[in-house]
């Protein structure tokens, strides 16, 4: 689960027509292991239903003395208690009063196909008056896109996109930090495959490039996806271990410092 005060939006400021939103990840499970795939829904919320969401986690972390400099991953409060603990079932119940068909305004998907090379189906669709509604994926026509081995049909035609580079270009690393940066990219300005292939790129790129995103006030450190290759989730299980991208880290930030913002405000 993510929650953002202002969704959809470049940098980390709060502007008039910042729309709250919470994005519940779900994902199957067979055999004792995930499925490798997951499913996100986007459900908008008041400024004061995420606030009373935030202010809920927080005091539940500072009452068992829990630093919040840990790196992105698992809710320590969850990790301790369990799924059955009274942290996750509070939190269960607050949401499922929060979150219906009638504030849910999108879903996107990633499923995994069978086979080799390893393949993948990206895509999403938009929930109007709780209709599913066509919804093209960010820089393309389509409201579909795969990854099968390195093929990515269709691939986006925006300048940051690495993967239309040749082999070992030195400006790769550049655009792919561009796209984990939300100063210069959030969800809705770039492809899924492109998005998600970034980590692959960035696996030991050295630090200070000046795409790199960067807070001096606030972690942006992940638990990481222990740089397996083929393994693509940014917010949700590979397998029984969780995965956490540094572009979802770096989105996380800026919600972070918007937050801050809001609370200083009240």
């Amino acid at each position: 689960m993510r929650l953002d005060p202002c969704a959809g939006t470049l940098g980390t400021e709060m502007t008039a027509g910042c729309t709250p939103q919470v994005r519940l990840v779900f994902q199957g499970m067979s055999a004792r292991t995930t499925d490798d795939g997951a499913l996100h829904a986007f459900y908008r919320l008041s400024r004061t239903q995420i606030l009373s969401l935030v202010d809920f986690t927080v005091r539940e972390r500072l009452a068992r003395n829990i630093s919040a400099d840990a790196p992105l991953g698992v809710h320590p409060v969850a990790s301790a208690e369990g799924i059955r603990g009274r942290f996750v079932q509070s939190f269960f119940a607050k949401l499922q009063a929060m979150c219906g068909a009638e504030n849910l305004e999108r879903v996107t998907f990633i499923v995994r196909e069978a086979g080799r090379p390893k393949a993948w189906s990206f895509g999403q669709f938009a929930v109007r008056a709780g209709t599913p509604a066509p919804l093209p994926v960010p820089t393309l026509t389509t409201d579909s896109q795969s990854l099968r081995g390195e093929v990515v049909s269709p691939m986006s035609p925006h300048p940051d996109n690495f993967l239309s580079l040749p082999p070992f270009d030195s400006t790769a690393v550049d655009r792919a930090l561009r796209i984990e940066n939300p100063n210069v990219h959030t969800p809705d300005t770039m492809a899924c495959v492109e998005c998600h292939q970034t980590q692959r790129v960035l696996a030991l790129f050295p630090s200070g490039n000046r795409n790199e995103f960067r807070r001096s006030d606030v972690s942006s450190a992940v638990i990481g996806n222990d740089r397996d290759p083929e393994n693509i989730h940014f917010f949700s299980y590979n397998g029984m271990h969780p995965s956490v991208s540094q572009r979802t880290g770096n989105e996380t930030a800026a919600a972070v410092v918007r937050f801050r913002s809001l609370a200083r405000g009240r």
